[in-house]
């Protein structure tokens, strides 16, 4: 089995590149590690090539691994190996924390439930407690997906994973990319066009944080058509806010995204009907007037 060995301050890291990933996203793939000195489980991310190379993103790999986020609802970061400063490869240690991806969790130890809504809202409400965090730095996750959401195994805690590192204003170069995220979950805003600098915000990560909510309730994601009539209208209205094609539109915290979360789900829910399309696009116009008088 062949092993690589990398280096982070003066503890020593061993992991194997053939392995089968713990995850991948667009920023890097995650591999099992483990400490030379105790043993102590590690996850490794090695950052795409792609951006490995961009001088800005080297430049916020080597602050995210500075910053060292500590938060419940998060994992936190060992340190970074950089073995050419200006070139070349960047990994990333961070905790390895056990558990399954709340999508998983989901369909496996809620949707049994009468109150399955508020059974995922509140599931995912750590998330915004992770993400007020996040912002304060602030720091942009846009990677927002049940796949990046993590339930403990044990004690159900939620751990919102696999931080970016090209995530604040400062990260001009990422120009040709096309798109820093996951196609649908990224916000607009997460398209650019070569030779635009990228543009994000606090309600970047809050559009993905909508469309992943409204996956985990309705089973799709918002570009498909999908029937309603079983979803609490009032949850459905926040959610269409929050996932506004306009930013100004949208909720602008994450505290604010919570605070509307607790009050729809604390309100008697209108009378359910069927919407023959998804939330998204021309049906979300379509519909977002009747939705809009319930916030």
């Amino acid at each position: 089995m062949p092993t690589e060995y990398i280096t982070v301050g003066r503890e020593k890291f061993a992991f194997d590149p053939q392995s089968k990933p713990l995850g991948q996203g667009a920023m890097g793939t995650v591999f099992a590690g483990r400490s030379m000195a105790d043993n102590r489980p590690v996850a490794i991310k090695i950052v795409n090539p792609r951006f490995a190379n961009i001088p800005s993103v080297r430049q916020r790999a080597r602050e995210e691994a500075q910053l060292r986020f500590r938060h419940p609802n998060l994992i936190e970061t060992v340190g970074l190996c950089e073995p050419l400063p200006n070139r070349g490869p960047i990994f990333i240690v961070s905790n390895y924390v056990s558990g399954i991806s709340i999508d998983k969790h989901v369909n496996r130890n809620l949707r049994q439930f009468d109150d399955f809504t508020r059974r995922v809202v509140m599931t995912m409400m750590p998330v915004l407690d992770a993400l007020t965090y996040l912002h304060g730095i602030p720091v942009y996750h846009l990677d927002i997906k049940p796949s990046n959401i993590m339930v403990e195994h044990g004690n159900s805690n939620v751990r919102l994973m696999d931080l970016g590192i090209a995530y604040t204003r400062e990260v001009h170069e990422i120009t040709s990319a096309g798109l820093l995220g996951t196609p649908g979950y990224a916000a607009p805003e997460q398209y650019v066009e070569v030779g635009r600098a990228l543009d994000v915000d606090a309600t970047t990560d809050l559009y993905e944080f909508a469309v992943t909510l409204y996956e985990l309730l309705v089973g799709v994601k918002p570009d498909v058509e999908a029937d309603l009539s079983d979803q609490n209208p009032n949850v459905m209205a926040v959610i269409e806010k929050a996932m506004s094609p306009d930013r100004e539109n949208r909720y602008q915290s994450a505290s604010e995204l919570k605070d509307a979360l607790n009050y729809a789900l604390s309100k008697p829910p209108r009378p359910k009907w069927v919407v023959p399309a998804a939330i998204g696009g021309a049906a979300a116009a379509a519909i977002g007037v009747g939705l809009a008088l319930l916030l």
